[in-house]
């Protein structure tokens, strides 16, 4: 068996190198210092096809494979483990979910723009009583009319004050695995509040924050996977999500 990196992997490789020399190394530890998000370079990185690099090339990605995937978060951490989060909070569990569970109109409505970097994704999970439990999410989605009530608090949320778009699992009855559901949330939506943005001892770049959802409310059509099957979208999503959070 070859183990050898593609012609294609290789490139993608070296064009990443080149970016974070040029563009991520001389100004990153500012942002660090500061805590700011750093906007400008995660624009640059999306301009190269790096927000969406795992996704088709007809829904905005760049189309390439797992292990480029890996290439690229590992040549990014290599300078700023920040960088690196906020673009795989971005491909993985922004993209992703709505790539593997999304309907033709939500792909074309909040996908491309997510794998194009016209739009910033973050992913909804944790709480304070639940995380690694995700069955034991308590914050509440009800169907009003024609829009989902979102209630409840989400915890250590990466990109989460700086999202236009959030995928995110809610309760959507008492079962603690069949009744669980997924939502597309535009955080332009009333109701959706940044609570919090938490002191951390590093990767302080990127921002890790509390949202608080007080009667949010959403148009029907953005259940994500249908109705009770948010926990097989959660286990889907990490699943991809940890081979990259590991490279």
């Amino acid at each position: 068996m070859d183990f050898d990196f593609s012609q294609e992997q290789k490139m993608i490789r070296e064009m990443v190198r080149k970016f974070v020399e040029r563009e991520v190394k001389p100004k990153i530890e500012e942002y660090e210092r500061a805590e700011m998000f750093p906007m400008p370079l995660v624009k640059k990185a999306a301009k190269l096809g790096l927000l969406g690099i795992i996704i088709p090339e007809k829904y905005g990605g760049a189309g390439a494979d797992t292990i480029s995937y890996c290439i690229m978060e590992e040549e990014i951490a290599k300078i700023s483990a920040g960088l690196g989060l906020i673009m795989s909070a971005n491909n993985s569990l922004s993209c992703t979910p709505i790539l593997n569970h999304g309907t033709g109109e939500q792909k074309q409505k909040y996908l491309v723009p997510l794998a194009k970097g016209d739009k910033l994704g973050c992913w909804l999970l944790i709480e304070p009583g639940a995380g690694s439990d995700v069955a034991g999410i308590k914050a509440t989605a009800r169907l009003e009319g024609n829009q989902w009530v979102l209630n409840g608090d989400k915890i250590f949320v990466t990109n989460g004050s700086v999202a236009d778009i959030c995928v995110g699992v809610f309760r959507t009855g008492p079962d603690r695995h069949k009744e669980l559901t997924a939502f597309i949330i535009e955080s332009s939506s009333p109701g959706f509040k940044v609570t919090r943005v938490e002191e951390k001892m590093g990767i302080n770049c990127s921002l890790t924050v509390q949202l608080f959802f007080d009667n949010c409310r959403i148009p029907k059509e953005n259940m994500l996977g249908g109705e009770g099957q948010g926990f097989k979208v959660a286990m889907r999503t990490l699943n991809g999500g940890r081979v990259n959070i590991a490279a």
